[in-house]
C-alpha cells in the first residue's frame, strides 16, 4: 500500500517515527500506474518516444544487477540523445495525489537508494530527486519555483542542494531558486553501484528550519536555523499554499545532451516524526547516526 496508516505516540516528550508512505515496487508495474492502491504515477514528456518509466527484476536490471531490496525496482530512462529536447523520466510518490511535506510542520526523514545504469559521456540533468515547490496558477506572472530539498545534477557531479533563504521571496527561475550546494559527488564513479540516501528535515518558514543528509550510511551535511521553503512568490507575495511536494524521482531536465540515460530506483521510504533513520534506511535497521557539525561538506 502506497499510504501507511500509523498511529503516533508520545516518547521522550518528542513524537516518535512512523512510516507515513512507502515505495517499494513489489506489485510490479502496479506499482507506478497512479491508481489509488499504486505506490508512484508516473510523470514523463513524450512517453515512449523521449522517455519511460518501468518496473524490472533480477535479469533485466543491466549493469546494477539487482534491486536493492526485495523482488522489483523501479526504471527510468531517457530514450533519445540529441541536444535541445527538454526531457522528464519521473515517477511521483502516489497517496493518492503527491505526498505533502507540510511547512512549520513535524520532523520528516525520507530514505531511497538509486543505481545509475546509462550515462553516456556529455550526459547532464538538473535533478534526481526532488522535493518540490508548490505550482503557481497557470498563466501566473509571479513564480513559486524552489525545491526545498534535492539530489542536483551537472555532466558527471551528483549535488545535495536545499533552501537557504531568509527572505522567504523566491528568486524564480526554476527548481534550484534560492538553493546552495551543500554536498557533491563524482556520478560516474557510482555507475552500477546502488547510492543510499538517507534526509532527516523540518521544513520552516520561520527561522527554524533544518536537515541533515546522509550517503551510504556516512553523514555528509547538517544544517539549522533555516528558512528552507520559498513562502513567497518571486512578486513578494504570500503563497496561499503551505508545503512542498514529493518525492519527484528520476531524470529531469535538459537540454538533453549525449545518448540513452538509465536509471534505477528502490526502497523509497517517508516517515513523521523523532528518530526515524531505522524506518527508512535502505537496506533495513541501523543505529541513528548523531549529528554532525553545522554545515559540514564532504566527498566521498
Amino acid at each position: 500500500m502506497a499510504l501507511v496508516c500509523a498511529s503516533f505516540f508520545l516518547q521522550n516528550t518528542a513524537i516518535a517515527a512512523q512510516l507515513v508512505w512507502t515505495g517499494d515496487f513489489e506489485q510490479g508495474m502496479a506499482s507506478i500506474s497512479g491508481t489509488s492502491e499504486a505506490d508512484f504515477r508516473k510523470k514523463l514528456y513524450d512517453e515512449g518516444i523521449n522517455a519511460s518509466a518501468d518496473v524490472q527484476t533480477t535479469g533485466g536490471m543491466s549493469i546494477c544487477g539487482t534491486p536493492r531490496d526485495g523482488l522489483f525496482a523501479g526504471r527510468n530512462r531517457v530514450l533519445e540523445g540529441g541536444s535541445g529536447v527538454r526531457v522528464r523520466a519521473e515517477i511521483l510518490s502516489h497517496t493518492p495525489g503527491a505526498f505533502k511535506f507540510d511547512w512549520d510542520g513535524p520532523e520528516y526523514w525520507v530514505g531511497i537508494s538509486f543505481c545509475l545504469a546509462q550515462w553516456p559521456q556529455g550526459s547532464d540533468a538538473h535533478t534526481f530527486f526532488q522535493i518540490h515547490a508548490p505550482n503557481e496558477p497557470a498563466g501566473s506572472t509571479c513564480d513559486f519555483a524552489g525545491n526545498a530539498l534535492a539530489i542536483d545534477v551537472a555532466g558527471d557531479t551528483g549535488m545535495i542542494s536545499v533552501i537557504d533563504n531568509p527572505s522567504g521571496i523566491s528568486e524564480g527561475g526554476g527548481s534550484n531558486s534560492n538553493s546552495k550546494v551543500v554536498y557533491t559527488y563524482n556520478l560516474r564513479n557510482t555507475m552500477g553501484r546502488w547510492q543510499d540516501f538517507v534526509f532527516r528535515f523540518h521544513l520552516s518558514t520561520k527561522g527554524t528550519g533544518y536537515y541533515t543528509a546522509w550517503h551510504n550510511g556516512q553523514q555528509v551535511a547538517s544544517e539549522s536555523g533555516l528558512v528552507n521553503v520559498n513562502w513567497k512568490d518571486s512578486c513578494g507575495q504570500v503563497i496561499s499554499s503551505t508545503n512542498s511536494s514529493g518525492l519527484h524521482v528520476g531524470i529531469y531536465g535538459g537540454p538533453n545532451n549525449a545518448g540513452p540515460k538509465t536509471i534505477y530506483i528502490d526502497s523509497a521510504k517517508i516517515a513523521e516524526g523523532s528518530n526515524g533513520y531505522d524506518l527508512v534506511a535502505p537496506g533495513g535497521a541501523v543505529q541513528p547516526r548523531p549529528e554532525p557539525p553545522s554545515a559540514l561538506t564532504a566527498s566521498p
